[in-house]
């Protein structure tokens, strides 16, 4: 089977490196104050009316559209709340330290590359993490268990729901740390985006994937993308057309054609599909040296923009990682250089 799961996750499989030192901390994690950022702006070629959007719990509103953009940009600062942050290790030894705190997650370099923990699930209430030092973490109301020597897939696309997680190969028992089930992927994925949400019932994982037949289409930087679903509980299979995504050859704009024909055009490139939620809006997440996250609706309109103000020097990890839950509300984790973090937006 011929997976493409992003370029720095496939590569986690050398697990050669050099590591520096590592800096125990024995404290819980808690939630602390997001990193200022700066306003960010978006340009689209189509635009909607302005529209009112909701903040997470305990943040502060939302920036309220302009007559310029028509649609909300939001503030990180304002709409980011921060649930839970774990220490790295950077260790010679592969693995953690025995006497190392409860906090801590192993990062590495492998094959010039940077690594965190290897995916995240939640269900707003559970965080489950897990570390490529074969750790489970879980997280709930400010207790963290853990689940040594525990050999799940490294992919990257984690979900949960429930006390379930599912990633493309498994379904995980949150309450042990056992493997459920393994699950049946189709042999001909070109590439599947790692991101976990769920169908529009809320409960069944869905992914968004390629297929790897249309050759000339991928040279010609224009892909068919395709949802995926979990059905029986053990098999992936091919659920609907998601979008079609055109990118200039010059990379400075992107078009998305989505089922029903409509199209959102955009000035930039290099976009991921963080998810779909159960009222049909797009989430997407754009690639660059401060990432923009776009709330889509499906006649191609901006309901809502947010830009995640780290730079690639703040990053030890290169990407990020989501989740999206049914009722829109966007988690985002990052492998930054003094902290593993995860965050809760509300778009």
């Amino acid at each position: 089977m011929k997976k493409n799961v992003l370029a720095a996750i496939i590569a986690a499989a050398a697990m050669a490196a050099a590591f520096v030192g590592c800096n125990p901390d024995e404290t819980k994690p808690a939630p602390t104050e997001a990193a200022v950022t700066e306003n960010a702006e978006a340009t689209t070629t189509e635009t909607t009316e302005p529209v009112t959007t909701e903040t997470a719990e305990n943040t502060a509103e939302a920036v309220t559209p302009t007559e310029e953009s028509k649609y909300a940009v939001l503030d990180f600062n304002e709409c980011a709340e921060e649930v839970l942050r774990l220490t790295p290790c950077k260790d010679e030894s592969e693995k953690l330290p025995e006497e190392g705190a409860d906090d801590m997650v192993l990062y590495i370099q492998a094959d010039g590359t940077q690594f965190g923990p290897a995916w995240f699930a939640t269900n707003g209430e559970t965080i489950a993490v897990y570390d490529i030092a074969h750790r489970l973490i879980t997280y709930n109301n400010g207790k963290l268990n853990h689940f040594e020597k525990k050999y799940l897939s490294r992919d990257g696309y984690a979900c949960m729901s429930g006390n379930t997680v599912y990633t493309l190969e498994e379904t995980i028992d949150i309450s042990n740390g056992d493997i459920n089930s393994n699950l049946l992927m189709p042999d001909d994925l070109y590439f599947v985006v790692m991101n976990g949400f769920f169908d529009e019932d809320g409960v069944t994982p869905s992914c968004c994937y390629s297929l790897g037949n249309d050759t000339a289409e991928q040279e010609n930087d224009l892909i068919k993308f395709r949802l995926m679903t979990l059905r029986e509980k053990t098999k992936w299979v091919d659920k609907e057309e998601a979008f079609i995504r055109e990118e200039a050859y010059n990379g400075d704009m992107t078009t998305f054609t989505f089922p029903h024909g409509s199209k959102w055009t955009i000035d930039r490139c290099g976009s991921e599909l963080i998810g779909k939620d159960a009222n049909g809006y797009y989430y997407f997440d754009f690639i660059g040296e401060k990432d923009s996250v776009y709330k889509i609706d499906s006649s191609g309109n901006i309901i809502s923009m947010l830009e995640i103000p780290f730079t690639s020097d703040e990053l030890w990890a290169p990407i990020y990682n989501f989740n999206l839950l049914p009722d829109g509300t966007v988690y985002v984790a990052a492998a930054m250089n003094d902290a593993y973090v995860i965050w809760k937006i509300n778009m």
